[in-house]
């Protein structure tokens, strides 16, 4: 048989052949800026789609900041922003707001005076626009800064976890473009872009304010998850009082207990007794009860599920451009109406070991730096930094696809696979305080980043990747195997040597390290998924045999998340058969017994908190998120 490189089959999972990206303007480092708090009350005028704020000084009236937001998707007329202040901004000031709708000035109000005292936060100042009907022929502020709040998302009733799509007739709307089951590896059709994205997002300046609503905690009922888990037929909207029990039809099969992996147990119950109380809540805004088959909130893909350090906040990142943060109450999640906005279709979300910074990768490569703390406790949402890839020395032809936090907080660890295989793939190893690349990493367009292990910035820090290569059989027929390279990307001790997994597998769907850096997981394209011991790298061993056997033939149950839980004990996989149903596995590493659940949109996102047992993913579809907790 006759070896070829095939790129974009293996990297149309991961890239779309055509964005329309705009770059971010913001500073360079995450130096702290002082920030004027101002709550806004535009209910007199309810059409408003921009906030123009003017800062000026209340003893000489000199014009001390001008800056706009937009109020888009906001499901209440009151919000707090948070307004970035030059350095160096002392006595008193005062506050205007005008309200617009396109050119049109629909009113105005002012607040203050509020003193300002170098090296703290102020106010917050209180301003209640008051409507007018002057028409203007200008005055439209010059720029939009982000989209602006969202409502608070009900947590709905947690329906049959197989009656949560459309029929599976067809493609899912709004998933990754990956690849068909079949042997030609013709694409699926599904695609990341929203169909109402019709051009770019706006720019979003470093000391640009954002608007927060600041509306009362999501009080909507939520109840437990008491439908069967897995079903055959598939509606949108099934009733909600179906009382079958939660384990009802979930398939529980027992793999030889061969090559167990060394695992802590979970305290207080586990994982997969917290899945036995899922609550379904919805990453969109304006969401309606149900998820209507062909609409735009079907499209919507949760990227991102991750917990802050204390366990008392969730950050769920999808693909309609904003980052959501929850707060984790008795109860389930409440919507805290903080919304952190990117600059493009799809964003991903990072939380630093301190739990004071959210760290928001955007689709054209810049990654925004958000005071955390300042979210959770104020409401307000403040950029302190940007890492720019303006400072690159070479610029990605990709969008990122994947970021995370150094153990110590120190470092932020992105790739940037390419959008077409001519091009390089791209690592950069990131310094938090300078906001500067420390380390870049070059790879030929065919090898693709997929995981960084969880690791301090001294190193080591692995880097799984991985290259196709298409291959023909005597009767003509194509298939692909891959090879699994692992490298310490750290800065420390100069260019290290690569390692490979011995073999060869599968297409490969995704890879995720265990914490101890000891453990590989490989999900691949054809279903299966296999561990491999990387505790010495010059003799990489396979586990024992595949927690979940792979086909090649029918329809393959194709690997699109992979997540080792709190404590290693569990492997959580999300993966989708194209024209057909999704599933969520759950898989014990003692004993290999493996769990599984249907649901019309796969997993996309893994979340674990603190506690072990308590978790949350995101679907690819319908912006559906479950937190589950026992």
């Amino acid at each position: 048989m006759k070896p070829q490189t095939k790129w974009s089959l293996f990297q149309a999972r991961r890239c779309l052949s055509a964005l329309l990206l705009l770059s971010v303007g913001a500073c360079s480092s995450s130096e702290r800026t002082d920030l004027l708090l101002i709550q806004v009350d535009w209910s007199a005028t309810p059409t408003a789609k921009t906030l123009k704020l003017t800062v000026t000084d209340a003893t000489t009236s000199a014009p001390v900041k001008e800056e706009s937001s937009n109020t888009s998707g906001s499901s209440t007329a009151v919000a707090k922003i948070g307004l970035p202040l030059p350095s160096g901004t002392t006595g008193s000031v005062l506050v205007k707001v005008t309200a617009y709708d396109g050119l049109t000035e629909l009113g105005s109000g002012t607040g203050g005076p509020q003193a300002i005292t170098p090296g703290k936060n102020a106010g917050p100042v209180s301003v209640t626009i008051q409507a007018t009907s002057v028409v203007q022929d200008g005055g439209l502020p010059d720029a939009t800064v982000s989209d602006g709040p969202h409502p608070a998302d009900a947590g709905t009733p947690d329906l049959a976890q197989g009656d949560t799509g459309p029929a599976s007739d067809g493609p899912t709307a709004g998933a990754d473009t990956g690849p068909s089951a079949d042997t030609q590896g013709t694409a699926d059709g599904r695609s990341d872009l929203p169909p109402t994205e019709t051009g770019a997002q706006p720019d979003a300046a470093t000391d640009s304010p954002t608007v927060v609503a600041d509306a009362a905690p999501d009080s909507a009922t939520v109840i437990a998850d008491a439908a069967p888990d897995v079903s055959v037929e598939r509606d949108i909207n099934p009733p909600s009082d179906s009382n079958a029990p939660a384990d009802a039809n979930a398939a529980e099969v027992g793999a030889p207990a061969d090559a167990a992996v060394d695992v802590a147990p979970d305290a207080g119950g586990t994982i997969l007794t917290a899945l036995n109380s899922c609550k379904r809540y919805v990453h969109y805004p304006n969401s309606p009860a149900t998820c209507v088959s062909g609409s735009d909130q079907e499209n919507i893909i949760v990227y991102s599920t991750v917990f802050t350090p204390d366990g008392k906040y969730l950050a769920t990142a999808g693909n309609n451009t904003w980052v959501k943060l929850w707060k984790v109450v008795d109860t389930g999640l409440e919507d805290t109406q903080v919304v952190f906005v990117g600059t493009g279709y799809r964003v991903t979300a990072s939380i630093s070991p301190a739990g004071d910074i959210l760290a928001l990768g955007n689709p054209d490569g810049n990654i925004a730096l958000y005071d955390l703390t300042l979210a959770i406790q104020q409401g307000a949402v403040s950029q302190t930094g940007t890492l720019p890839i303006s400072k690159l020395t070479s610029t990605p032809d990709g969008f990122m696809t994947y970021m995370t936090f150094t153990t110590d907080g120190k470092q932020i660890i992105a790739t940037y696979p390419p959008q077409d295989s001519s091009n390089n793939s791209l690592i950069v190893v990131w310094d938090v305080a300078t906001g500067l690349p420390v380390r870049q990493i070059t790879r030929n367009g065919l090898d693709i980043p997929m995981a960084v292990s969880s690791s301090p910035s001294t190193g080591p820090i692995w880097m799984a990747s991985a290259q196709a290569t298409e291959f023909t059989d005597d009767a003509g027929s194509y298939y692909y195997q891959s090879t699994i390279t692992l490298e310490d990307v750290s800065t420390t001790g100069g260019a290290k040597p690569t390692f490979t997994v011995p073999g060869q597998v599968d297409l490969v769907g995704e890879v995720a390290f265990s914490a101890d850096q000891k453990t590989l997981a490989i999900g691949t394209e054809e279903g299966e998924v296999g561990l491999w011991d990387i505790s010495v790298k010059n003799n990489i061993q396979r586990l024992g045999s595949p927690l979940v056997a792979g086909t090649t033939t029918g329809s393959a149950d194709t690997v699109w998340a992979l997540a080792y839980s709190r404590g290693g004990a569990y492997l959580t996989v999300g993966s989708w058969i194209y024209r057909g149903p999704s599933s969520l596995r759950v898989a014990n590493l003692q004993t290999r017994a493996v769990t599984q659940r249907q649901y019309d949109y796969e997993p996309r996102s893994f979340g674990f908190a603190s506690d072990g047992t308590t978790w949350a993913f995101g679907l690819g579809g319908c912006g559906y998120v479950y937190y589950c907790k026992n």
